[in-house]
């Protein structure tokens, strides 16, 4: 009895690790063909890995899902399916993938796991992969299978609906769902015959989501609603989205059909929802260069579509006439001339990048324009509310005109509120006797818009056309590019003289006499922005103004050359090769130094101005050669070139410029406090100052004096990262070092409208700072666009890490409260996800898309239009403020 126990006892033993290893030695990998694959490939799509075919079989978009699930678990990556691989996938899926595990096939409760709440345009996420798939597997058509509900999966589940009787809406709800989910085992294989698609549902009276009907002025629903979003995501459209289809959505709907060549008529018919909901859309501020065009130089002789567009365009702006064949003849050269010489291009009949890029831009001049339009008179009623850096409308613009009458500015009357304005704002401050703050209230605006204004120079209060001993007439306009007549005339012929300009004096502004202007002002210490101003004119018409130079002159501290003119794509030259080596030295540049300023030039010059501060242009201009050629320069690896320290120190406050300025941002910045490093010490440097101060037992003043600098370059320093006393225990940046600067004290977190006080001071492509408290991590979002909410991008790959780690090392629509650190330097609070879904436009941050950003809106507001993801985020938001301040927010 006792032996046949034991024989027993042993079998069952030997019975165990038979199926033991069996499970264990299971190993997929690339190549492998097999159901077991399949359920691999199920359970890498539920999770969202994997956006291909689901067919058993192992390929590289298989074995690229594998390492980015072993990436994202802290497993051994080698894109291999192993036991521990397996494991966890089937405990996180409940998809039995070895075929073996009786325990994770009971869980598994069929496709979307007893998980039927509503999928519908705009979902995202795994079970909408799931969706996808399915739908595919069963021979409706899924575009890609990338688990974002949009137009091909909004029609395909209208097509399954109307296939198997249900109601034709559009959305996956519950019994759509339970509906589909018959279809496969609980592994998801399928179990039924394929379905045949019938034809789609007639869709006339469906208002949701992508349009399916033709809208119109008069109109409402769901479809206006997306179509509004779309539109003001595009830069068409202002303003709320309401659902109604008014006067504004008219005039957007109009302005897009006019950019994007449709049939202009306001209405949204089949050809302009195409064309809008399409990834080619062209937005407000873009180009309509089709693809092709430019890819080659057109001479007279070639052949071809993109010689067919270029005559396309040229017809249509009035240069051509006849057909247009694809053929580049003498007639098309011709037309080609004569567009040059009216746009300021060199007139050689070649129809180049600078000749593309003028005559598919917005601005190009047709044949039949006047050479010298009239500008739009700007109203200059005086501003009724205080302006801040940020800020734009016509008070901006209105401030603009009145700083440019007294010779102040010379910008772009653009009606937004950026550095120039700020700059030039405190100038008119100083002069004035007033407070250099750089914002323009009551005090400022009372002289301003006064008789009594102090000019910056007395002479330009009432500039005359005077003529000079032999330099020609002083314009009395400003001048920018697209500009015409014979005070360009004068303009080009000094500046030909002095060695900047070598184009033709035809008396048009164009690209070439626009980079002579900048380099001139750059060479004698003007802002180079290469329009033509009062400050520019008095150096330019003066005894003194500094002549070209052939050599780049030489910067002691560096020991390399310094470029004197604005540099920019397609410019070639020693000064390019100076500025490639610096590049190249930092670590920015890995192509050779050859003198022309080409694609890798550009990439390496903006990775080296979005690194240090700077905006990311690509182009060399004053800003950028003050930082690259300094002892300040951050390097491509993050370090400072050298951290040599000031021996004497002078008082610097708002207003202070130079390189004392810069050498302080850097400081406060490698101590991880938030400050922009552009060498002039404006609001945000001020308040680093300030927390710089407080945190190291200082007077708190927000003035760099004697005191201050002494213990920010030669004392033991409290970093931006260490909370205040004040804070909250997680009201300062963690300790991680993972920071890119400090967060808030509890005191400086306010509540603001989004609608009113927020988005009116933003625009798309700013960079602002993120402090999430929880972790006591802070990192960089640019914005993307602005709608309801700000969507927006990590600005760099160690932003994305940073913002990853602090939702627990995962992508996650988890809503999180935030504060953000707005342009106009005040701390908010807001609350975000840190999943990536739909598009992007930064390419090299690890983030797949973009995020989206909740301020703060009335819950009224947010349930009619955002009814599941903006209220979750305005719940969290409120929970958030009630926590900071005891207060409930009311509205």
């Amino acid at each position: 009895m006792k032996k046949s126990i034991v024989r027993v006892l042993a079998l069952v033993l030997m019975l165990t690790l038979v199926i033991t290893s069996s499970a264990a030695a299971l190993k997929l990998q690339k190549n492998d063909k097999s159901d077991n694959v399949r359920r691999l490939q199920q359970a890498l799509t539920q999770l969202g890995y994997y956006s291909g075919t689901v067919d058993g079989s192992f390929g590289s978009g298989t074995k690229a899902a594998v390492t980015a699930f072993q990436q994202a678990n802290s497993l051994t990556v080698d894109g291999i399916a192993g036991s521990a691989t397996i494991a966890l996938l089937e405990k996180q899926t409940g998809i039995d993938i070895d075929g073996n595990s009786s325990s994770s096939s009971s869980t598994a409760t069929g496709l979307f796991k007893g998980d039927y709440s509503k999928l519908q345009y705009t979902s995202s996420g795994s079970r909408v992969r799931v969706l996808q798939q399915a739908l595919k597997d069963l021979g409706f058509t899924i575009s890609k299978v990338d688990g974002v509900f949009g137009q091909s999966t909004f029609e395909a589940v209208m097509a399954f609906q109307k296939a198997t009787g249900l109601t034709v809406d559009g959305k996956a709800g519950k019994n759509t769902l339970v509906k589909l989910e018959s279809y496969f085992d609980s592994n998801g294989n399928v179990t039924q015959p394929m379905i045949t698609p019938k034809p789609t549902a007639d869709l006339d009276n469906i208002a949701y989501g992508i349009p399916t009907r033709t809208l119109r002025e008069g109109m409402g629903g769901q479809d206006v609603l997306y179509t509004q979003d779309r539109l003001a995501a595009l830069g068409y459209l202002t303003g709320i989205s309401d659902g109604q289809y008014g006067a504004a959505t008219k005039a957007a709907v109009l302005a897009f059909q006019k950019k994007n060549g449709l049939s202009a008529d306001g209405v949204l018919g089949t050809n302009t929802r195409k064309r809008l909901f399409s990834e080619g859309a062209i937005g407000a501020k873009e180009t309509s260069q089709p693809d092709g065009v430019g890819e080659r130089k057109l001479t007279l002789g070639m052949k071809g579509d993109d010689v067919k567009s270029v005559q396309t365009k040229l017809i249509a702006l009035g240069y051509l006439t006849g057909k247009a064949d694809g053929v580049y003849g003498t007639a098309t050269e011709s037309a080609i001339r004569r567009f040059q010489t009216r746009n300021g291009l060199t007139s050689d009949g070649i129809c180049g990048e600078d000749t593309v890029k003028a005559l598919y831009s917005s601005t190009a001049i047709d044949a039949g324009s006047s050479v010298t339009p009239s500008p739009k008179p700007v109203d200059e009623s005086a501003p009724t509310r205080i302006l801040r850096p940020g800020m734009s409308g016509d008070d901006v613009k209105s401030v603009q005109s009145r700083l440019d009458k007294f010779g102040y500015y010379s910008g772009a009357l653009d009606g937004i509120y950026g550095a120039a304005t700020v700059a030039a704002v405190q100038a008119f401050q100083a002069r004035n006797g007033l407070t250099a703050d750089g914002k323009v209230g009551a005090n400022t605006v009372k002289i301003l818009y006064s008789s009594n204004a102090v000019a910056a120079d007395p002479s330009a209060a009432t500039p005359t056309p005077t003529p000079t001993q032999s330099f020609g007439i002083v314009p009395t306009r400003t001048l920018r590019e697209g500009s015409s007549g014979d005070d360009v005339k004068s303009v080009q012929s000094r500046l030909k003289a002095l060695g900047y300009y070598t184009g033709t004096v035809d008396g048009n502004y164009g690209t070439g006499t626009m980079a002579a202007v900048a380099s001139f002002q750059l060479r004698n210490n003007l802002s180079a922005d290469g329009v033509a101003g009062k400050r520019t004119y008095k150096k330019l018409y003066s005894s003194d103004a500094l002549a070209a130079i052939s050599t780049p002159t030489s910067t002691p501290t560096t020991g390399v050359t310094r470029p004197t003119r604005l540099l920019y794509s397609g410019c070639t030259g020693d000064d390019v090769k100076s500025v490639q080596q610096r590049l190249k030295d930092l670590g920015y540049l890995t192509d050779k130094v050859d003198g022309k300023y080409g694609a890798n030039t550009v990439a390496a010059m903006r990775a080296f101005q979005l690194r240090n501060g700077l905006t990311g242009s690509g182009n060399g201009d004053t800003a950028t050669y003050t930082i690259l050629y300094s002892v300040n320069a951050i390097t491509a690896e993050g370090k400072q070139v050298d951290s040599t320290t000031p021996t004497v120190y002078t008082n610097l406050k708002v207003g202070a410029t130079g390189d004392a300025v810069l050498r302080l941002q850097q400081a406060l910045s490698n101590l991880r406090y938030t400050v922009t490093i552009n060498g002039t010490y404006d609001e945000t440097t001020r308040a680093a100052v300030l927390a710089f101060q407080k945190r190291n037992g200082l007077a708190p003043d927000g003035i760099a004096g004697v005191n201050t600098q002494t213990k920010l370059y030669t004392g033991d320093c409290v970093t931006g990262d260490t909370a205040l006393p004040d804070e909250n225990k997680n009201g300062g940046t963690g300790n991680n070092g993972a920071s890119f600067g400090n967060g808030p004290a509890k005191s400086q977190i306010k509540l603001q409208m989004w609608y009113t006080e927020i988005k009116p001071t933003l625009k798309s492509g700013q960079t602002v700072l993120v402090y999430e408290p929880s972790s006591g991590s802070s990192f960089r979002l640019r914005f993307y666009s602005l709608g309801r909410h700000a969507d927006s991008e990590p600005l760099t790959a160690q932003d994305t890490a940073i913002m990853k780690a602090a939702w627990g090392g995962k992508f996650s629509w988890d809503e999180k409260p935030v504060y953000v650190l707005l342009p106009s330097g005040s701390w908010v609070l807001a609350s975000m996800h840190c999943m990536p879904h739909l598009s992007g436009s930064i390419k090299d941050n690890d983030f797949d898309g973009h995020l989206c950003v909740h301020f703060p809106r009335t819950m009224e507001e947010t349930a009619k239009l955002d009814p599941k993801n903006g209220v979750r985020h305005q719940k969290d938001i409120r929970k958030a403020w009630k926590a900071l301040t005891g207060e409930d927010i009311t509205w």
